[in-house]
């Protein structure tokens, strides 16, 4: 894998979001329905059955992702989490930045070493702009 990959291609990204979510106690992703084009909604339910499959398609073709940061320090004055609306744009600066800031994760990521630490580490790239969980 490359990094322009990580960036462009749907199962790299899809890769990303499944091993950097698998068990995670603190992120979760759904589409963003109102942001996302109805027509590709439909064609990702109907090309895939896997959600990570689903959500690298909904980037790739205009959509939009929510990510959830579901620590409860991080909620609103009102317990709200705090939710972070990624498009294929947003992914992309957090990819060039994790390639920046951490060589070590980009690193595995290349070569498809990858565990939850180092993909996970790529989704707070995209979602903060840097490792805030460590």
């Amino acid at each position: 894998m490359t990094i322009e990959e990580m960036k462009t291609s749907q199962e790299a990204i899809a890769r990303i979001i499944e091993v950097g979510t698998y068990g995670s106690e603190w992120l979760y992703t759904e589409i963003n329905e109102e942001r996302t084009p109805a027509e590709v909604l439909e064609k990702a339910m109907q090309l895939h059955d896997c959600g990570s499959d689903r959500r690298a398609y909904i980037l790739l073709h205009g959509g939009t992702l929510n990510f959830h940061d579901g620590y409860e320090e991080d909620d609103d004055e009102q317990g709200r989490p705090h939710i972070t609306s990624i498009t294929l744009k947003e992914w992309q600066a957090g990819i060039d930045k994790l390639g920046k800031e951490s060589k070590r994760s980009l690193a595995h990521l290349i070569a498809e070493i990858e565990d939850y630490y180092d993909a996970n580490n790529a989704l707070q790239f995209v979602m903060f702009g840097e490792e805030i969980y460590g």
